[in-house]
């Protein structure tokens, strides 16, 4: 006799970094497939569209709901980071804690840059010089536009714990201290921009770190991501039991794929993503729990990082002869994929060493998850 399905086999757990990866895995493949065929002005080789049917312009609609990438990892970075931080009870904790994650993100950042600053000399892309390599350090080269959401994880990083203090319990006027910070970075970064106009120098790169401060569609849905957390939004899915649960998910990611069809189809538009990503993420990583599906986006979440970072390079600025070789859209796609991995083994080989050698034991990485295999569940 089979033995009963316990919660930890059912998802029943909340939200846990199972979850969180399934969630970033879906995102990755948003992103490159959103990035590789956005803006077709940019592309140097022709290719043929295999998923418009009967004259619908199917591939148009995907590519601008791939935008959703953006929100999915805003999401996700809220509910990481509060399961992360809201158990330490001091500030300065919570931020010795970002910082080290924030160092660990920037170092994969740094190795990558190992690897593309190299090429583009060679190929003449820029030109080395103190400016080019301050603000390519900083992720603010003017040319790289797609950097701008390293600037904007950075802010993120460091405002989440004065938010996620908020939740703790705490009296009033502490409460009203970290949203001071808040307010007086953003601030800070509205005066200094417009004072240090040099952008060669370092302090007008570190100004700029906080550039995104003022996008307020990512901040409202990074907190989106604290409070559904907060609250265990999950629950309201995983509680369903048997089909009715696959019933209810599914028609909750349609009327969030509807919504954002509707509202905000848009290459660029987040218009609508603090309600839709939600709506969107959280029945889809239930029903992808302990799946196959959910295996391989796992697979593509631990590779997420470098992914990002070289996709682009692959098809935009280095590589697109290559990436274009297969001619029809969805072999350009997975060709991407499979350039994007290989060039994520590679700075990994570097990466996941520095890091454990810099780092205590409570932040070493392990290659487990690299090659389907599967990984612990923890809180996310």
């Amino acid at each position: 006799m089979a033995e009963k399905q316990t919660d930890r086999e059912l998802g029943n757990l909340g939200f846990t970094r199972i979850h969180t990866q399934i969630a970033k895995g879906i995102a990755i493949l948003l992103m490159v497939y959103h990035h590789l065929f956005v803006f077709p002005e940019n592309l140097e080789y022709n290719y043929i569209s295999v998923i418009n049917m009967a004259g619908f312009d199917l591939q148009s609609i995907l590519v601008n709901f791939g935008k959703i990438c953006v929100g999915i990892f805003l999401f996700c970075s809220g509910i990481g980071l509060y399961y992360s931080l809201i158990n330490i009870k001091s500030l300065k904790d919570m931020y010795k804690k970002v910082i080290v994650h924030g160092l660990k993100f920037m170092m994969n950042f740094w190795i990558f840059l190992l690897f593309m600053i190299p090429i583009g000399l060679y190929i003449h892309h820029f030109e080395f010089n103190a400016r080019t390599i301050i603000q390519m350090i900083t992720a603010s080269y003017s040319e790289m536009q797609e950097w701008w959401f390293i600037r904007l994880y950075i802010t993120l990083l460091f405002v989440a714990p004065p938010m996620i203090r908020l939740y703790q319990d705490i009296d009033v006027v502490k409460k009203i201290v970290p949203l001071g910070i808040v307010i007086l970075v953003s601030i800070f970064h509205n005066i200094g921009i417009h004072l240090f106009t040099d952008e060669s120098s370092i302090l007008y790169a570190i100004i700029n770190l906080f550039s995104n401060l003022n996008n307020y569609d990512c901040i409202v849905i990074f907190v989106v991501g604290i409070m559904c957390a907060r609250f265990n939004i999950i629950e309201s899915f995983q509680k369903v039991s048997g089909y009715k649960r696959w019933i209810l998910c599914m028609f909750t990611v349609f009327v969030a794929v509807y919504i954002r069809i509707v509202f905000s189809n848009s290459p660029l538009s987040m218009v609508v993503d603090y309600a839709v990503v939600p709506l969107f993420v959280l029945p889809l990583v239930t029903v992808f729990y302990n799946t196959k599906i959910g295996t391989v986006l796992q697979f593509f979440a631990k590779h997420s990082t470098n992914i990002w970072f070289t996709h682009t390079f692959w098809h935009l600025y280095f590589g697109q002869k290559i990436v274009f070789l297969p001619k029809y859209s969805v072999l350009i796609y997975l060709w991407l994929l499979v350039l994007s991995l290989i060039s994520s083994y590679v700075i990994n080989l570097i990466y996941v060493p520095i890091c454990n050698l810099l780092f205590n034991k409570m932040h070493k990485l392990s290659f487990n998850g690299y090659f389907f295999r599967k990984p612990k569940d923890k809180k996310a």
